[in-house]
């Protein structure tokens, strides 16, 4: 199984390799998004949008529905700037990933690894399949979790200003060194 995952995990490399700039660069989410409670039964459309060569493309086909289970464990609907929704699943997990702020929320998480698609493609993830357009980054973390994002959703979202990486580097050290957050 080791080596499965080994070499599944090189193709993608590979396939990352021929349709990305080999420049790795750094950013991090700082879109400020709105949330609300899930409601059980709700389908969640976490499509992104992308228009293509004139054409209105989406990187997948699946509409999440939200279970009984999950609005027990305070599942989130999470919208960005651009319309997206994606869930998550607990109210938990919401709150290690954003913090309230005056007319929304706003992502703890550090800088990320990006690459810029070069060439325009079609990848694998979460059981669909995403287009890929020239011009969008994808997130690059190991092998898991990969995913495009839109160059406009990306511009609208995050940020790669090396002081607002650091400011948020900070930040995460000082609520990590707080009693209570070990």
């Amino acid at each position: 199984m080791r080596f499965l995952y080994f070499y599944i995990y090189s193709q993608l490399q590979k396939i990352y390799d021929e349709v990305t700039s080999p420049e790795e660069f750094k950013a991090v989410k700082v879109a400020k998004v709105q949330a609300r409670p899930a409601v059980a039964g709700e389908l969640v459309d976490t499509n992104p949008r992308v228009i293509y060569d004139g054409k209105v493309y989406t990187f997948s086909e699946v509409k999440k529905e939200v279970t009984p289970q999950m609005q027990a464990d305070g599942a989130m609907v999470i919208k960005n700037p651009d319309g997206e929704e994606y869930l998550n699943k607990t109210r938990e997990l919401f709150n290690s990933k954003y913090d309230k702020v005056e007319g929304g929320y706003v992502p703890k998480e550090g800088a990320k690894t990006f690459r810029k698609v070069t060439k325009s493609c079609a990848i694998e993830k979460w059981g669909t399949l995403q287009i890929v357009p020239e011009g969008s980054v994808i997130l690059m973390t190991d092998g898991k979790g990969d995913y495009s994002i839109t160059n406009a959703a990306f511009e609208s979202t995050y940020s790669t200003d090396p002081k607002v990486i650091e400011k948020r580097e900070q930040q995460i050290a000082q609520q990590q060194g707080q009693p209570g957050n070990e």
